[in-house]
């Protein structure tokens, strides 16, 4: 349902006249969907049926807005007071709580990234286990975090197995490169041999 809306603080006109689709709600939930400067409170609604006419003031805010309009009309002027900041806290924006979660989400990934535990170099593959702690103690050195164990381990496991699989072909990958091919990142070098 549309109705056309004005805020008004004291015989101020704060937020003019705009057009507005409502569900069912209160006066205050329409003033907070309408108002978004200083905090304020609800002093009373004046309601009509034109702009200029006359309109009905009405004392409680707890009544469904679409059953008002029903019966008087379809303009609303909600009538607010400031309210002092000192009696309310202060409200956070949005940023601020994306700010803050973000914040806290880096701290607590700081203390725990997730990482994948290092292999004991022995067993069958000693050497595969010594390349995986490589890989890992690079990943480390650049703070790489993960969401979960699980996706730390997966992302060491695939990075490590294909520095493996292509170790000792590094000068034929290279010079596959000039024909189109993808070198392969400078920074892997230390993982050959």
């Amino acid at each position: 349902m549309l109705i056309s809306v004005k805020v008004r603080r004291g015989g101020l006109e704060v937020h003019p006249w705009m057009i507005t689709s409502i569900q069912e709600c209160t006066f205050e939930k329409l003033l907070d969907q309408v108002y978004t400067g200083a905090t304020a409170r609800l002093v009373n609604v004046r309601v009509g049926k034109a702009i200029d006419g006359k309109m009905n003031v009405l004392q409680d805010l707890s009544l469904r807005v679409t059953d008002v309009i029903q019966l008087f009309g379809n303009y609303v002027e909600l009538n607010i007071e400031t309210v002092d900041v000192d009696q309310e806290a202060p409200r956070e924006s949005a940023l601020d709580i994306l700010m803050k979660t973000a914040r806290e989400t880096a701290e607590t990934r700081k203390n725990n990234n997730n990482m994948p535990t290092r292999k004991p170099p022995t067993g069958k593959t000693p050497n595969l286990n010594k390349m995986f702690n490589a890989v890992l103690a690079f990943i480390e050195e650049y703070g790489v975090c993960f969401p979960s164990y699980k996706e730390g381990e997966n992302y060491v496991t695939s990075i490590h197995q294909l520095l493996w699989y292509i170790d000792g072909h590094h000068a034929t990958i290279s010079s596959t490169s000039n024909r189109g091919a993808c070198k392969i990142p400078s920074v892997f070098n230390q993982f050959q041999g």
